[in-house]
């Protein structure tokens, strides 16, 4: 469980890194629905 946590921390920190931010508040807020 928490190393698939951290996997998927990882893709966001990734996702941070390299998609534009418009995708970055996209994804922030489809975890906030979940």
């Amino acid at each position: 469980m928490r190393t698939k946590y951290l996997n998927y921390l990882n893709i966001v920190v990734n996702l941070v890194h390299t998609a534009h931010p418009t995708v970055i508040f996209i994804v922030y807020f489809a975890t906030l629905q979940k």
